[in-house]
């Protein structure tokens, strides 16, 4: 991607100024000149830090974060967007290791949600020189910095670039027809890049970014035209409205049920299912139905080399960041390897996904690929969510346990028999257990690989 990477904000602050760019939780509207001349303000009054420098963003408040965010990016700093959950010895042992510099917070506080700040005439957009600030950068500049989910390994950090973030929100922007009456609820984590993407995605199109008040249900109910959800939110939603009220629902996160798609399909006249990556700055191909084939976006290059899905093209990360230097991703001629399993089903664009390498595992000489048994079990009536594990065993090597959601689903026999019919016998679980935490978004596989271990130890 050649040239200058123009600040859609600031885009949006002089083509368009009086259009909403944030609605905040309570409904208030900031429009793109408003939110752009805020971000400025912010951007004006932070240290004079060297461009390039690394800022670790621990804020839970979303409209604050994308404040900090934005005001980053105007400073030619690198936004680093943290989970605020962390603890204070984790958050300084991720700061320590990747050499972060916290947030300033004396007089460089992002403005408060609900705070309108005046509008300059015409967006204020020219006067950014004289500050210092800059809203247009070159396409290998790095832009934010995202941990991976560390959910199969050790979590490693991603750095994104401006090229990297204006190529991912293209394809998706051509998908979806996405335009300026685009509302997209962010009700996923911005210290995730499904969540981070949002912004260039959304306001490249001219479109909204909607934060979600208290409740996600009513949210949905209020002018959203778009929403990113994982199994678990679409669970947790409560009745359906009448109608869909949504132009489309994306799902991703982990695979999706019958189940979970038919309550999708209540709320959304378009459903689809996201395939991505940290390392491909969010998504690369969308499915339009549950277990159906991938679709890759524009701008993405795929590619399937001994059963294992690369990437490549311009949405394609700089590289890991390990605290000193970048290790570039070397995707090569055959692309990055993703260590997803993958077959064609019409290349070079529509694909399925057999389930990620390191997952798979022995078991008495037969291989096994965990997502095997997970889509036959989604399938299963009443069965919303589903994760199998290995777990060792002193005559096979390692077995499969499976965790099954809601616990009125969890029925053993009537599981098994649904498996025999499409499975071979040495696929089936030896043991079966209740999903330990129905509010996790994304299950931590290693995690309940472990507990399921210690479970099995003492029966």
């Amino acid at each position: 991607m050649a040239g200058l990477i123009h600040c859609p904000l600031a885009g949006g602050a002089s083509r368009q100024p009086d259009a909403p760019a944030l609605i905040q939780g309570d409904g208030t509207p900031l429009s793109y000149a408003e939110l752009h001349h805020t971000c400025r303000e912010v951007a004006a009054t932070l240290p004079d830090w060297p461009a390039g420098t690394r800022v670790a963003l621990v804020e839970p408040d979303r409209g604050h974060l994308i404040r900090q965010i934005v005001a980053c990016w105007y400073r030619r700093w690198t936004a680093v967007p943290l989970d605020h959950r962390m603890t204070g010895a984790a958050l300084a042992q991720v700061c320590g290791d990747l050499n972060l510099r916290p947030w300033p917070r004396s007089k460089a506080g992002a403005a408060p949600p609900r705070e309108r700040s005046p509008r300059p005439e015409g967006g204020d957009t020219s006067s950014a020189m004289r500050t210092g600030l800059t809203m247009r950068w070159t396409a290998r500049q790095p832009a934010t910095m995202t941990l991976t989910s560390g959910s199969t390994g050790t979590p490693k950090a991603v750095i994104h670039t401006f090229g990297n973030h204006a190529a991912s929100a293209a394809g998706l922007r051509r998908t979806l027809e996405l335009d300026d009456e685009t509302h997209w609820l962010v009700s996923l984590p911005l210290f995730h890049i499904g969540g981070l993407a949002l912004l260039w995605r959304v306001w490249s199109a001219g479109g909204a970014l909607v934060l979600p008040g208290t409740h996600l249900h009513e949210a949905l109910l209020q002018g959203v035209t778009h929403a990113s959800l994982v199994p678990a939110q679409v669970l947790r939603l409560g009745p359906a409205p009448e109608r869909p009220v949504l132009r489309c629902l994306m799902l991703g996160g982990e695979a999706v049920s019958e189940h979970v798609w038919a309550l999708a399909r209540h709320w959304a006249h378009e459903v689809v299912i996201s395939y991505g990556c940290s390392e491909a700055t969010s998504t690369v191909a969308l499915a339009r139905s549950a277990g159906g084939p991938f679709e890759v976006l524009p701008g993405r290059e795929v590619g399937i080399d001994g059963g294992e899905l690369r990437l490549g093209g311009d949405v394609l990360a700089a590289g890991y960041w390990d605290g000193r230097s970048v290790s570039p991703l070397n995707p090569g001629d055959g692309g990055w390897p993703t260590g997803d399993g993958a077959c064609w089903v019409q290349p070079p664009r529509t694909f399925t996904l057999t389930g990620r390498l390191d997952r798979r595992f022995i078991s008495g000489g037969e291989n096994i690929q965990p997502e095997a048994i997970e889509r036959v079990l989604l399938s299963c009536e009443g069965v919303s969510r589903v994760a199998v594990v290995p777990v060792p065993d002193p005559v096979f090597g390692q077995r499969p346990v499976a965790y099954i959601h809601p616990p009125e689903a969890l029925n053993p026999e009537r599981l098994a028999a649904q498996l025999a019919k499409q499975l071979p016998r040495y696929m089936c679980p030896d043991v079966w257990l209740a999903w330990p935490d129905p509010d996790t978004l994304k299950p931590p596989l290693k995690q309940w690989q472990a507990l399921a271990t210690r479970l099995c130890g003492k029966k």
